[in-house]
């Protein structure tokens, strides 16, 4: 039960970051595409963990969610980085 209702509530809350993905530009895109996908994939692993699916969840979902946001982060390390460059150089 409790899978069920954290896959919905997920799902919700991955439309904020897709519909930023659509509008936005460069490197906020970037980040909005990917903290997207991290969402939907963790939504899948509590949507299979709520249909029985325990070793589908678990052995596919959970390492392929704990990927993608740690592909997350390192685009935004990344990003910050590529800023911090750009504003030293203007300085």
């Amino acid at each position: 039960m409790l899978h069920s209702v954290s896959a919905v509530f997920i799902f919700a809350a991955a439309a904020v970051p897709i519909y930023l993905s659509f509008k936005l530009k460069n490197t906020l895109r970037k980040l909005s595409l990917a903290l997207s996908i991290f969402i939907v994939i963790h939504g899948f692993y509590h949507l299979f963990g709520s249909l029985g699916f325990d070793f589908l969840a678990d052995s596919v979902f959970e390492p392929a969610s704990a990927a993608a946001l740690l592909a997350f982060g390192a685009l935004y390390l990344a990003a910050g980085k590529r800023r911090e460059k750009r504003h030293v150089s203007a300085s």
